[in-house]
C-alpha cells in the first residue's frame, strides 16, 4: 500500500488479511493454485469496497471497482483456463 491509498483499498487489503488469517495464513503458492478460490478472495475484498462506497453514494467509483472486479475474474479466467 502507498500512503496515498483510499481508504477502499485499506478495506479491500484488510479483507485479505482476514481472510488469510481465517484461513491459517496459507503460503501464498497454495492461494495461486486454485483459480476459483482466488476469484472468490478477490471477490470478496471488490465487495468490501464497493459496499462502503455504495453507502457513501459514490456510485461512479462503486461501477469503476465493479469493472475492475470483473476484468480481474475474466484474467483469473483466462490464467486457469476456467470458467467462474
Amino acid at each position: 500500500m502507498t500512503e496515498d491509498a483510499s481508504i477502499t483499498a485499506l478495506l479491500h487489503e484488510a479483507k485479505h488479511f482476514l481472510d488469510d488469517f481465517e484461513m491459517g495464513f496459507p503460503r501464498m503458492a497454495r492461494l495461486m493454485e486454485d483459480g476459483k478460490l482466488r476469484w472468490r478472495l478477490e471477490y470478496d475484498a471488490y465487495m468490501e469496497e464497493i459496499k462502503f462506497l455504495r453507502k457513501n453514494k459514490e456510485f461512479d467509483t462503486a461501477k469503476k471497482l465493479l469493472e475492475n472486479a470483473l476484468d480481474e475474474k475474466k484474467y483469473i479466467e483466462e490464467l486457469y483456463n476456467i470458467k467462474l
